[in-house]
């Protein structure tokens, strides 16, 4: 079986042996939506609009546009437009690349800047719009309460100029908060780092996980402590001024879902997209082979990661993980090469025990890390990172994915091997073979 997945901006092919073939799991081979992405997006601002409170909401006003980061996927040549044409009543809108905890200096985060600055300029808005690339390590943050959990919110001084917010996100699962959704645009996404990091100390409840969200339309599926917080947080952050979201799954930059309205609405039927075009069940296998998708995805070990901690139940304890990320950006944010790679070289039981001192930003990230590579036999890595940056937090360095997949062939000839492509974007449950959907 021949297979092809996703590395930075091209693809690798990998030959699997039939006898060893358990299957493949892309986003690429899921039904077509009835109505083209075109029409979707229309349908979602012709809604937007026809929300009630909408046109008031952002009539004459400063309006805060909150928009994906560099490291997400997002078809902003198609979308704004579209959210320039439902805000062009506003008197102002100011334009927020939702960084969160990621740096916003890099050559991505940039040019991204720029795009938006040049889509914008040839809408309706054209010199009634601003770009601000958010910094959550800016000494001009202010304060807007604490949550229950104790969580100070810091966020943006910009966004007190706003009188209305519409977030736009294109979801998927997340490891930790349940799912990537415009809740995550406004914390981490517009706030400070103490804010995250107080957050972020809640990822290593179990309960903290993919799946579970406090606007999930399921009742039974809203416990997540770490998005609930982040819900109250966004909530603190609004002060009571309408907030409204335009919700997309995307693949490919092809449009499959568009919701907008309310957030928590637009929210809610986001997740229900979520879990019907990217939730997957299957049998643990011997091998996984896993790419995030490609550039973004995998533009750092950092933000590579997620795609192993939405994969990593399909890998059998024992087993073996071939993981294929590019990561030309390298590790990740300046804090992470200390507080999550450096962490990470230690021993792997010292990297278990270093959280019982308290949390450190990022930590989380290398606690997961440690209990994934201590569960199974290896982590073979194919990336541009040096061999030698990659040994050194105990993953294989593997210059060629087809021999890493021969020496995981060689240790265990019988082996099934499991390959996913979008790894980043799917929520994988696993279960006995019985138990899988044929």
């Amino acid at each position: 079986m021949r297979v092809e997945l996703k590395y930075g901006s091209g693809r690798v092919a990998l030959e699997i042996p039939d006898r060893n073939f358990e299957g493949f799991v892309s986003l690429a081979g899921r039904p077509e939506p009835a109505k083209s992405g075109k029409a979707l997006l229309a349908e979602a601002e012709a809604a937007l609009r026809r929300t009630e409170g909408f046109a008031r909401a952002v009539a004459g006003k400063t309006v805060a546009l909150l928009l994906d980061d560099a490291t997400r996927e997002e078809p902003r040549e198609q979308v704004v437009p579209l959210v320039a044409r439902a805000l062009q009543g506003a008197k102002r809108v100011l334009a927020f690349v939702c960084t969160g905890t990621h740096d916003p200096s890099t050559a991505d985060q940039k040019d991204l800047a720029a795009l938006l600055g040049r889509l914008l300029e040839a809408t309706e808005l054209r010199g009634r719009s601003e770009v601000i690339v958010n910094d959550a390590r800016a000494g001009d943050l202010v304060e807007k309460g604490r949550t229950r959990r104790g969580v100070r919110v810091l966020a943006n001084r910009r966004t007190e100029e706003a009188e209305a917010f519409l977030a736009v996100s294109d979801m998927k699962n997340h490891y930790f908060a349940g799912y990537s959704s415009p809740v995550k645009n406004f914390i981490p996404g517009i706030a400070g780092l103490e804010t995250a990091r107080g957050n972020h100390a809640m990822a290593l409840d179990p309960l903290s996980t993919f799946g579970r969200h406090p606007l999930h339309p399921d009742p039974r599926r809203r416990d997540n402590p770490l998005a609930d917080d982040l819900w109250e947080g966004t909530r603190l952050l609004l002060s009571g001024r309408p907030a409204y979201a335009l919700c997309l799954f995307t693949h490919a930059g092809r449009v499959r879902f568009a919701s907008a309205g309310p957030v928590e609405r637009a929210c809610a039927a986001g997740i229900e997209a979520v879990d019907r075009e990217a939730g997957v069940t299957v049998a643990p296998a011997d091998v996984l082979v896993v790419s995030p998708g490609g550039h973004p995805h995998d533009e750092s070990l950092y933000t590579a990661q997620r795609a192993l901690e939405l994969t990593k139940w399909a890998a059998k304890d024992g087993g073996e993980i071939l993981f294929l990320a590019e990561c030309r950006n390298g590790i990740g944010p300046p804090e992470a090469v200390e507080n999550f790679y450096g962490a990470l070289a230690a021993p792997l039981p010292a990297v278990l025990e270093s959280l019982r001192g308290g949390y450190r930003m990022y930590a989380h990230k290398s606690y997961k890390f440690a209990e994934l590579l201590l569960r199974v036999f290896a982590v073979r890595m194919v990336s541009a990172l040096p061999p030698e940056t990659l040994a050194k937090v105990h993953l294989r360095p593997a210059a060629d994915a087809q021999a890493a997949l021969a020496e995981c062939l060689e240790r265990k000839p019988a082996a099934r091997v499991l390959a996913f492509d979008d790894a980043s974007k799917f929520a994988v449950h696993v279960a006995e073979p019985a138990d899988v959907p044929s």
